[in-house]
């Protein structure tokens, strides 16, 4: 009986050939997924980058428009007025007094006398932040703020914040130091305080501009975010303003 010819028979699998293929095949079908997810997660951090610039800002303005508004002694909303001569109070109560703005930082700052002019790169208002504070009553704390140059890089600058008792009064728990440091309060500010032009604060004021004359302030930061914008590049830059009044009354 005459046998049928043998014919190779094919091993199961794929040849080297067929795998480059498939493979060039899956990276010129995934590069652009992965060129889009890396795109995807730098526009998230942008984003995420913006907004913290965007909230540092507008929680910044939203504090010192408080604080603005309740900047004095006694505090405005437990007394029906703040005392007009400060002088006729006790002395104790004069090495604490203020009424508003006394200008730029200073111990010992009395209505018409140490007293300077406020300015657009620094702003200290002096007033009872926590009035019902059993532990420490009466004491006034001077806030301070002030704006200066970053040192590396000298491109944008930062806004300080500085709480402090006025005066010493008697020591205890819950009560402020009579001095203190400054720490960062808003950062990446783009405002020059070597430019007159380009004041944080600018003032509304009965008269001439004098630390007791001074009716409301205005504030506006121009704050930059930390990374660039990943479509464009660029730095990306928030305004934010502000106006408040103060309600203790000038004298």
């Amino acid at each position: 009986m005459t046998q049928p010819p043998l014919r190779a028979v094919r091993a199961d699998g794929f040849s080297v050939l067929e795998l480059l293929v498939a493979m060039a095949v899956l990276v010129v079908l995934t590069g652009p997924m992965f060129t889009l997810v890396d795109q995807g997660q730098q526009r998230h951090s942008s984003e995420a980058d913006f907004l913290q610039a965007v909230q540092n800002a507008r929680v910044g303005v939203d504090q010192l428009v408080r604080e603005i508004r309740n900047a004095g002694y006694p505090h405005p909303f437990t007394y029906t007025a703040t005392p007009g001569i400060f002088s006729s109070a006790s002395p104790d109560l004069q090495r604490r007094f203020a009424i508003a703005f006394p200008g730029t930082p200073s111990q010992t700052c009395t209505l018409g006398g140490t007293c300077t002019v406020p300015n657009g790169f620094q702003l200290t208002m002096q007033m009872d932040l926590d009035p019902t504070n059993s532990l420490c009553p009466g004491q006034v704390e001077s806030v301070d703020y002030s704006l200066v140059h970053d040192p590396v890089p000298a491109v944008t600058s930062t806004l300080l914040r500085r709480v402090q008792s006025k005066a010493p009064i008697a020591s205890a728990a819950g009560c402020l130091p009579a001095a203190a440091n400054f720490v960062p309060f808003v950062e990446n500010v783009l405002n020059d305080p070597s430019n007159p032009a380009d004041p944080v604060f600018t003032y509304q004021c009965s008269g001439g501009c004098t630390p007791d004359t001074v009716q409301s302030v205005g504030i506006n930061l121009r704050v930059r975010s930390l990374r660039p914008n990943p479509k464009t590049g660029q730095l990306r830059v928030i305004t934010v303003s502000g106006w408040a009044g103060k309600v203790n009354p000038a004298k």
